[in-house]
């Protein structure tokens, strides 16, 4: 999987960082602000979400059936090409979910093209984990376990935890 672009606002601004962490300078501003993006990929990782709006390509070896996309929620399919041919993409629809899917039955080697993410703004649960994973990182700059973290226990409890096929 491939972030192709970015587009929106981050998660989190550098003011609900700096309120959440408590820290009330501008000292480590460029700091906090780089722990931003950084933290809010981990939560879309371990979430499988894309908590801003990107698109994304993915592709597939050997495909056969429907195709489950690495990240979601799927907004749109851009582009779909099977063994080199382009498909038209209107022919495919993607399907929303747990696990986000693309229809359609699939043979050989596939590459995806979609936009993902949640265009109205992250969930609240989703931009809560940013927040602690920035905690996380900006309180132990040395040693960061994700394993052990808050973000991970409120993702696990919300229901996104990530399942490896």
């Amino acid at each position: 999987m491939t972030v192709v672009d970015r587009s929106g606002d981050l998660p989190v601004t550098l003011d609900e960082v700096r309120a959440f962490l408590r820290v009330t300078n501008s000292v480590e501003d460029a700091l906090i602000e780089g722990l931003i993006l950084p933290a809010t990929e981990i939560v879309e990782s371990e979430s499988g979400e894309a908590i801003m709006p990107q698109t994304i390509r993915a592709s597939y070896e050997g495909a056969s059936g429907p195709l489950r996309l690495p990240i979601g929620p799927p907004t749109e399919i851009i582009g779909v090409t099977i063994g080199g041919d382009l498909q038209d993409p209107a022919h495919y629809e993607p399907l929303a979910g747990k696990y986000p899917s693309l229809s359609g039955a699939f043979s050989g080697d596939v590459s995806v093209l979609y936009r993902a993410g949640h265009e109205g703004g992250a969930p609240s649960v989703l931009k809560h984990a940013v927040l602690l994973t920035i905690a996380d990182m900006y309180e132990g700059r040395t040693s960061h376990e994700f394993e052990q973290s808050a973000a991970r226990h409120l993702l696990n409890r919300a229901g996104y935890r990530r399942v490896a096929i």
